[in-house]
């Protein structure tokens, strides 16, 4: 068979399934309340619409530079420190979209065997992901028992000298479970004890009823060895623009462009006006 090995172990995505599934149903005239997607219950905003037009009318619709407009870049960094108390520039920042961010990072830093560690139950692809990098997904386990947030313990005992990355997400998909900022405190503890890289899924950081949302970027020890991704999908209802970012530090930036410049090679303009004036 000429498809890869890596491609024919990997396993389709259960929530497209399920959406699929869902669509065939309203098809057939059932009324479906599907949940399987995480999709605002709203559209997006229309200044971020108009903006966005009124760019592309004076023309901005050609290449832009592979990590993106120099001053969405400038807003981005702007917004983490205003609104996340995490200090970092325009230039420690990637736009692209979230799941690509996620994708290309663990493409960056994942040799094959390299264990990362996942919350499960957690977003079906990063187990996906990490298997096409040739990594050994880790399960962190989490339960309705403890709120749905990471037992340092059991993580701790799953660590040995193959692993390498940590992926955390907070607000979690699907488990909605918040980690407090003794949670970060910790996790910021191990994944300095074993020098790890931490990713730090950001995405839902608007959708929250129930306590805070801390960004371990609040520490500048663990900037260091952090990979935030974040997007506009979920908290602007942007879903369909597929505009994210990551914010990295200046010494993993080059190698994070260079997997960006051979796969999407840029994010495109349309929408990174829109947010300008958000």
């Amino acid at each position: 068979m000429l498809i890869s090995k890596r491609v024919q172990g990997m396993y389709p995505s259960q929530t497209l399934a399920l959406v699929e599934l869902a669509a065939k149903f309203k098809e057939k005239g059932y009324n479906i309340i599907s949940l399987a997607v995480g999709e605002p219950d709203f559209t997006t905003p229309p200044n971020i619409i108009e903006a966005a037009c009124k760019a592309m009318h004076e023309g901005k619709t050609h290449y832009t530079p592979p990590s993106g407009i120099k001053e969405l870049r400038a807003a981005i960094a702007d917004k983490y420190k205003r609104e996340n108390g995490v200090d970092v520039e325009g230039s420690n920042v990637i736009v692209t979209p979230a799941k690509l961010a996620i994708f290309n990072t663990l493409s960056a830093f994942v040799d094959p065997g390299d264990g990362v560690l996942i919350p499960d139950p957690g977003w079906v692809s990063y187990r996906e992901m990490v298997r096409f990098a040739r990594g050994k997904p880790i399960s962190m386990r989490v339960s309705e028992e403890n709120d749905w947030r990471l037992d340092v313990d059991d993580i701790v005992s799953k660590i040995d000298y193959k692993t390498k990355v940590m992926i955390i997400n907070t607000p979690a998909n699907p488990t909605g479970g918040v980690l407090t900022r003794d949670d970060i405190k910790a996790i910021r503890d191990i994944v300095l004890d074993f020098d790890l890289i931490l990713i730090s899924d950001e995405i839902y950081e608007k959708i929250i009823f129930e306590g805070e949302h801390v960004s371990p970027g609040v520490y500048e020890d663990l900037r260091m060895n952090t990979v935030i991704v974040n997007g506009f999908s979920k908290g602007w209802a942007m879903t369909g623009w597929r505009i994210g970012y990551m914010i990295a530090p200046h010494r993993y930036i080059p190698e994070l462009e260079k997997v960006q410049q051979h796969t999407i090679m840029r994010a495109e303009h349309g929408p990174v006006c829109g947010f300008g004036s958000a």
